[in-house]
C-alpha cells in the first residue's frame, strides 16, 4: 500500500479531485462547504490534503477533497498536502477514502456508495476486510442494503 513520503505546500491550481472516492455528486459530497470555510478561515487548515502525483505535475487528491473545494472557493493559493509515494487505482483510493472517512460523520450514503464500490470488486465482505484493512464491524455496517 502506498505510503506518505513528504508533506509540502503545494498550488491549489496544481489539484485535481480524480476519480476516487466513488460517491454520487447526488450524495451532497460537494455541497455546504460553508462551514468548513468558516473554519478554515478562523483556525486554518488543520490537517494536510492526501494526493498522490499524476500527470502533467498534477497531483489527485484520496482525502480532503471538501478541503480542496472550500479552499478554491476562498480563492487560496496553496494548500498542505501529503503526498504518496505511488499513484494509487481506484479501489485502493476508495479503501484509503473509506478507512480516512469511516471515523467521521459522514452521510451514511456516501460511505454505503463506496463500500458497494469495494464489495463489488473484492467479492465478499471477508475478501475486502483482508485485502482493505478496514475494520469488519464497519464494513458489515454500511456493506449491502440499507
Amino acid at each position: 500500500m502506498a505510503q506518505i513520503k513528504k508533506v509540502l505546500e503545494i498550488p491549489v491550481s496544481r489539484i485535481i479531485l480524480g476519480e476516487v472516492p466513488t460517491v454520487p455528486d447526488s450524495f451532497g459530497f460537494r455541497t455546504d462547504l460553508q462551514d468548513l470555510m468558516d473554519s478554515l478561515q478562523k483556525v486554518g487548515q488543520l490537517q494536510p490534503i492526501l494526493v498522490f502525483e499524476g500527470a502533467n505535475g498534477k497531483y489527485e487528491v484520496l482525502a480532503g477533497r471538501r478541503r480542496v473545494m472550500a479552499f478554491v472557493q476562498l480563492r487560496a493559493r496553496t494548500i498542505w498536502a501529503a503526498i504518496l509515494d505511488e499513484r494509487v487505482g481506484v479501489d485502493e483510493g476508495n479503501a484509503m477514502w473509506l478507512s480516512e472517512n469511516l471515523v467521521r460523520k459522514l452521510h451514511e450514503d456516501d460511505i454505503r456508495a463506496v463500500m458497494d464500490v469495494l464489495l463489488k470488486k473484492y467479492g465478499s465482505v471477508k475478501a475486502l476486510v483482508r485485502e482493505t484493512g478496514l475494520p469488519l464491524e464497519k464494513v458489515q455496517r454500511y456493506a449491502g442494503p440499507s
